[in-house]
């Protein structure tokens, strides 16, 4: 689901990050980078299949995490889910990894474009590494 050609240095760094790419950052997505993130979606597929699947939107932003938060997010949401929906709640998750130039956007707001100020703090935090 991650359009990796839409910022292609972004996820060469992310997959990099992730232990998958050890090519150059030039954001040339190419043979190597593809196979990156073919590895990477394996890994992910492999998590998902062990914790348990969700909606396409919530898959979309769980997908876009690093391993590890993917892992801890579907943990989390089954847990939620499970007890809580019972009481007809469901939870999703609405946000993923963002790149520099969507948190950008996101940071303005608020700030130096119109609307409510929609991040606090610092703009890159551990955004930027589908950590948060």
């Amino acid at each position: 689901m991650i359009d990796y050609n839409s910022h292609p240095l972004f996820w060469q760094r992310f997959l990099e990050s992730a232990g998958f790419y050890r090519g150059q950052l030039d954001g040339d997505f190419g043979e190597q980078s593809h196979a990156a993130a073919h590895q990477f979606e394996a890994e992910s597929l492999k998590i998902a299949q062990d914790l348990g699947f969700f909606e396409i939107r919530t898959e979309g932003n769980i997908q876009s995490l690093q391993l590890e938060a993917q892992r801890k997010a579907r943990q989390f949401l089954a847990d939620v889910n499970e007890k809580l929906s019972k009481d007809g709640l469901t939870f999703k998750i609405i946000s993923g990894t963002r790149t520099y130039e969507e948190q950008n956007d996101l940071f303005a707001l608020g700030c130096t474009k119109p609307g409510p100020i929609a991040v606090h703090g610092d703009r890159y935090e551990l955004d930027g590494w589908g950590m948060s």
